[in-house]
């Protein structure tokens, strides 16, 4: 790739909510904050949520959940004290459904990122909603890290998955702030369809060189729009290896996932009329549902 202008640094995360419901998945993303780079003194709001529902044995559950959140925010401490940060971290225990719970809060924090275990397991099972992620991820309130993996190390290998005809550089803008700041590399991906090739399809041969022509002249000018959105967002030194492909946006970042083995991949969402097509929605959910690796997912129109 061509050498490129010199972005700004990105700036330390400020303010995480990590959500957790004191599963083993929620352990990895408790883990995943302590690899984040951090601001020196961040604020950290560790939340569970138990339902509004409970009855005979709240105050014993409520007991149980905040002995654990503070067991939870002491573990984070450590961990990232021993980073050298002096990390402000509070826990809150609140009641009501998981998801409105979680973007209330982080809207009235302006959490920076939310961040949270793909799946819930254990004695707090059954109050941890299985569709909380992908609610709080509709909710388009700040950015939505789901943690799947346990995490080792920084982020290292990230693999970013963006609709170039109507690029977000607020997407690359959030996905920088999880990355180290000495991050050598990362995957680009785009996916491309020629819109007048199911036209052409039915003209079989006669068609057939056409077609190929539309293909490639749209293979090019999506792998062009594709480097000039990660030349404004990127700084210099980094390596950026691009992928553009046809064919169906959820197998095609899935089929990237398998060969690349990215350590989180990146889709920018936004909703209109519901969820839509591919990164509008229906299908960055898609992904989010199968995906064995980490995801951030960023609201598109998300002031940056």
């Amino acid at each position: 790739m061509a050498a490129r202008t010199q972005a700004g640094e990105a700036r330390p995360l400020q303010r995480i909510l990590l959500a957790t419901d004191f599963s083993t998945s929620a352990k990895y993303a408790r883990q995943r904050v302590a690899f984040l780079p951090l601001a020196q003194a961040a604020d950290v709001d560790v939340v569970h949520v138990l339902p509004a529902s409970l009855n005979a044995n709240s105050a014993t559950l409520a007991d149980a959940a905040t002995a654990a959140l503070r067991r939870e925010a002491d573990t984070l401490r450590q961990a990232l004290t021993e980073r050298g940060l002096a990390p402000n971290i509070r826990t809150h225990l609140l009641v009501g459904r998981s998801f409105e719970c979680i973007l209330a809060h982080a809207e009235g924090f302006s959490a920076e990122v939310i961040v949270l275990g793909r799946r819930g397991s254990g004695s707090f099972h059954a109050l941890w909603v299985g569709s909380t992620a992908e609610r709080v991820v509709r909710g388009r309130i700040a950015p939505v890290l789901v943690v799947n993996d346990e995490p080792t190390a920084a982020y290292s290998k990230p693999l970013i998955a963006e609709d170039v005809s109507a690029p977000a550089p607020v997407v690359l803008q959030a996905a920088r702030r999880l990355f180290p700041p000495d991050l050598a590399s990362l995957h680009a991906l785009a996916v491309y369809a020629s819109p007048l090739e199911g036209h052409l399809r039915a003209q079989r041969a006669a068609a057939s060189k056409l077609a190929e022509t539309l293909r490639a002249a749209e293979a090019k000018a999506t792998r062009q729009a594709l480097k000039r959105y990660l030349d404004q967002g990127l700084p210099a030194d980094t390596r950026v290896r691009l992928s553009v492909r046809q064919g169906d946006a959820r197998g095609v970042i899935e089929a990237a996932c398998r060969r690349l083995k990215p350590d989180l991949l990146i889709l920018g969402t936004h909703a209109r009329k519901g969820l839509e097509r591919f990164l509008l929605g229906s299908v960055a959910l898609d992904v989010l549902r199968s995906s064995e690796r980490d995801v951030l997912m960023v609201p598109r129109d998300l002031a940056s």
